[in-house]
């Protein structure tokens, strides 16, 4: 799921798009449309079930983000009398697809259990309505979409970036690929003070490296375009870390240009930009920003190669080369190191 984060004021809003993970301004009364036209699927306007109770538990308070595959809500749990994030998936008619891979994040994130996850508390279906839903930890703070929106500075980049990486590590070391990270599913919890700590979202298209998709539907594109790895776009079987690495080069890309690795081109069609997606070299990170050191815009380039045995083999020699690029903090690459002051 990709998560729909907005700003609304009295007349319009920015959404992100969960197809191609672009923001969209849409002035009220007017449908939005995906950047790549008739292809992807309009952003929907969902609204929160008012103070609906879910499974007799969980009472919603507002709507927190919303994506392909669901919405999440801010709840009070009626019976430990607590705030919690409810993620509400589609009923298991609808989409058998999509139930299963509900099922599949909640038993991961469950299973990695980690520092830069999301604590689940509790799983079920809804008698009601049949929609699967996750009950989870609240996370207070923004994404780092959000954060990106205002300036960064080179040492912010390099702390968050090292913090994905370190737990991206941990994620791989127990054969988990996630597939989809992106600046949305990428989470800056501030609810220590004076602290924030990076939290991976969304692990509704993680799988174990050794494990085949068994629950996409048709010719249904599992990701994000815009930072998707060309194994990823061709659904090949070097599905692996690499593929995660790839999608990081990219959102590093981002944060230091504040422009997409691949351009979007108006009113290109998905299937269109996927196919260059496949192919076409990445953007030069010197060229947009030729004031960065040149080992950084390598570093860059490597982790986003078209081939994954040209990019780094692992989240911490990714790191590595990384923080070496930015002139070198052994404390980065502890995997202890978890807080970003």
């Amino acid at each position: 799921m990709g998560t729909v984060t907005e700003t609304r004021d009295e007349t319009f809003a920015f959404y992100r798009c969960h197809v191609c993970g672009l923001p969209h301004e849409h002035v009220d009364g007017v449908k939005r449309q995906c950047s790549f036209g008739s292809d992807a699927a309009e952003l929907s306007d969902a609204a929160p079930p008012g103070r609906r109770v879910l499974g007799e538990r969980y009472r919603v308070e507002r709507t927190v983000g919303e994506g392909a595959a669901g919405i999440v809500y801010e709840c009070t749990d009626l019976r430990l009398d607590r705030l919690v994030a409810v993620k509400l998936g589609p009923p298991l008619e609808a989409s058998v697809p999509q139930h299963q891979r509900f099922l599949r994040e909640a038993r991961t994130m469950a299973e990695v259990s980690d520092p830069g996850t999301i604590v689940v508390y509790d799983f079920g279906v809804l008698s009601d309505t049949g929609q699967a839903f996750i009950a989870m930890e609240l996370l207070h703070g923004e994404t780092l979409w959000e954060r990106m929106t205002r300036p960064m500075p080179l040492a912010l980049v390099r702390d968050i970036v090292a913090e994905i990486l370190l737990v991206l590590g941990a994620f791989h070391a127990r054969g988990v690929v996630h597939r989809d990270i992106k600046p949305d599913n990428v989470f800056l919890s501030d609810a220590n003070p004076g602290e924030i700590t990076v939290k991976i979202l969304d692990f509704g298209l993680a799988r174990h490296a050794d494990e085949r998709d068994k629950v996409s539907a048709g010719n249904e594109v599992l990701g994000t375009p815009v930072y998707m790895a060309p194994e990823q776009v061709w659904g090949g079987s070097e599905i692996d870390r690499r593929t995660d690495l790839f999608a990081v080069g990219s959102v590093l890309f981002e944060m230091l240009t504040g422009q997409e690795p691949l351009e979007v081109r108006a009113a290109e069609p998905l299937l269109t930009f996927l196919r260059r997606a496949g192919t076409q070299p990445r953007r030069s990170l010197a060229s947009l920003r030729p004031d960065l050191p040149e080992e950084l815009a390598g570093v860059v380039a490597t982790a986003m190669s078209l081939d994954p045995k040209d990019r780094f083999p692992d989240a911490r020699v990714f790191l590595r080369a990384f923080i070496d690029a930015l002139g070198g903090d052994e404390s980065l690459t502890d995997s202890s190191s978890w807080r970003i002051s």
